[in-house]
């Protein structure tokens, strides 16, 4: 009899072991893959940080040189602005001239009429007015009033040429200053673009990585909560694979000699791809992802001092936290994680220790 007991206890210490191995190295993959989300989320964020600052500078020079453009923009328009003015006024004083230049023809022709043809044939034989002026006759045609009149419209006439041309010109610098500055506006927006689909980037990486983060906190907190309770199921779990009868020979065993960590038992699947998995029971999911060796799992806290662990899923169709009822489709067999062929790979665990699932579902 004390054989048999200390047998039994060797068993159960035997599977705590196996247990509390198999729970603290999930436990350390998971602290480790926390500690990594943490430091990649506080290099995005310095990463964020840097590209805020250099991106505040290029806005900055932009702004200058957008407020440089608006400059120039309002300088072209005064100079633009004065230009038509000296044109009119250029145009009001070559009228003046012509008019006066009008006058005098028109004095010539009536000294003409008049008799006076020895001065007003000095004048008309000359080529042009400055030969008209080296004659000393034209001062006694010309009243000296009329002459003075039309060398002061000259010089005026002259002066808002000169005057044109230097506003033109200056319009001309202004307008190649701001075609300048349009360029150097264009290559800044461009930089900016360049650091803003680069901020964008880095934030939707930093908002994975914090979603990993709270994932994983969840996902510890729910590993490592209390088991709700001692076992008051009927140890009664249906069959987790519909497609196969649970008659099937095709099932590798619970620790078995060449396998002595092997805390569950698997379901080959033939090599046939796409057959359902299902809820040995109903209950509370408190894992789908990949998980460690596991590769994409699902882990059901059935509420009764039981849990069930379904591996090597191709894919998984729950999520955590969410309640499913006994026989609803949790996932698809597969092959993820360390795993040689398709099949499920399932645990059974009752008050925090794995058992023998055997007994469970067959």
């Amino acid at each position: 009899m004390k054989k048999i007991v200390k047998a039994l206890l060797a068993v159960v210490l035997l599977s705590l072991v196996f247990t509390l191995t198999t729970n603290s190295k999930i436990d350390a993959s998971l602290a480790s893959k926390k500690k990594e989300a943490e430091q990649n989320i506080a290099n995005f964020k310095k990463e964020l940080d840097e590209l805020e600052n250099q991106r505040f500078e290029v806005v900055a020079k932009l702004e200058a040189v957008e407020d440089a453009i608006v400059k120039t923009e309002k300088e072209i328009l005064e100079l633009e602005k004065d230009l038509l003015a000296k044109e009119k006024e250029f145009e009001t004083v070559t009228n003046n001239y012509n008019k006066q230049k009008s006058q005098f023809y028109e004095h010539l022709r009536n000294k003409y009429e008049q008799g006076d043809i020895e001065y007003v044939s000095v004048v008309l034989d000359a080529t042009n007015l400055t030969e008209v002026i080296n004659y000393n006759e034209y001062y006694r045609i010309m009243k000296e009033k009329e002459a003075e009149k039309i060398s002061a419209i000259q010089v005026i006439k002259a002066n808002l040429e000169e005057q044109k041309k230097a506003i033109e010109n200056n319009k001309q610098i202004t307008i190649e200053q701001k075609n300048s500055l349009a360029v150097e506006s264009g290559k800044l927006k461009a930089v900016k673009a360049t650091y803003d689909a680069s901020m964008a980037n880095v934030r939707k990486e930093l908002a994975a990585e914090e979603a990993d983060k709270i994932a994983i906190t969840k996902e510890i907190a729910a590993l490592n909560r209390p088991v709700s309770g001692n076992y008051t199921g009927n140890g009664r779990l249906q069959w987790p694979v519909p497609s196969i009868p649970p008659s099937t020979t095709n099932v590798s065993g619970f620790r078995t000699p060449s396998r002595p960590t092997h805390n569950g038992f698997d379901i080959g699947g033939y090599g046939v791809t796409g057959r359902q998995i299902v809820a040995a029971d109903g209950g509370e999911v408190i894992l789908a992802k990949s998980y460690s060796g596991y590769g994409n799992a699902v882990i059901i806290d059935h509420n009764n001092g039981m849990m069930t662990l379904y591996g090597h899923l191709a894919s998984d169709s729950v999520s955590v936290g969410q309640t499913v009822s006994r026989g609803q489709v949790i996932g698809i067999m597969g092959n993820t994680g360390q795993s040689s062929g398709i099949h499920l790979h399932i645990e059974v665990i009752i008050n925090g220790v794995h058992v023998n699932p055997a007994p469970y579902i067959r």
